[in-house]
């Protein structure tokens, strides 16, 4: 089984996308078979990157978040971080990103905008501190426009119970990390931070060590 994802990555690589995508298919049922689960996680992660290099889009997100329901099923935080990455990257030109990070910037307690898109790690790092009641109405507006929700997200409230899932939290994540230049969130931000209340909190602490 590990065989045949060795040669599907080397199939996908050269371009031999047919061959690449059977012996994905072929590694899955292998470690099916086998229940070896973290490893059929890593069969569905090129069998969507395959399916990706073959234009269909569309399937490569569902392949990818099966992957990443399977990794985290599984406790194999390596093969989650490899979905996430698929994730993002097929997520990317998405028309709900290119809307949210849209919104114009938040501002810091001294009123300036914080470093633009594209600056220097160095300059991210000379921010101010957000303040809560600054970021808190941002991640609220970020969360209903991924979501598409029109009721009311609480703080509380955990936004995979709000309508989000594994592929939109994926386009939360990359749309905070634009607005809130410098903080760098994590790909796991929804699982280490399930709420607005806690998210906000983070974002909060992160840009005061940024700033140190």
């Amino acid at each position: 089984g590990v065989a045949m994802i060795y040669l599907a990555q080397a199939r996908l690589m050269h371009g031999r996308l047919g061959e690449a995508s059977r012996a994905a298919a072929k590694a899955e049922t292998i470690f099916i078979e086998s229940n070896d689960e973290s490893n059929r996680c890593l069969s569905l992660i090129v069998s969507a990157q395959v399916l990706n290099a073959q234009g269909d889009k569309d399937k490569a997100q569902e392949v990818a978040t099966r992957a990443l329901e399977c990794a985290r099923s599984a406790g194999d935080a390596e093969a989650e971080d490899a979905a996430l990455r698929v994730l993002e990257s097929l997520q990317e030109a998405a028309p709900v990103v290119q809307e949210v990070i849209s919104m114009p910037a938040v501002t810091d307690t001294a009123g300036q905008a914080p470093e633009a898109a594209g600056s220097s790690v160095a300059g991210a790092q000379e921010i101010a501190g957000y303040a809560f009641d600054d970021v808190m109405p941002k991640v609220l507006d970020i969360a209903k426009n991924i979501t598409g929700g029109d009721e009311e997200i609480q703080m509380d409230t955990p936004l995979m119970e709000t309508g989000m899932d594994s592929l939109s939290s994926v386009a939360f994540r990359n749309a905070l990390n634009q607005q809130f230049q410098g903080v760098n969130l994590p790909a796991s931000l929804m699982f280490d931070y399930p709420n607005v209340q806690q998210i906000t909190d983070h974002i909060v602490e992160r840009s005061k060590e940024v700033k140190k």
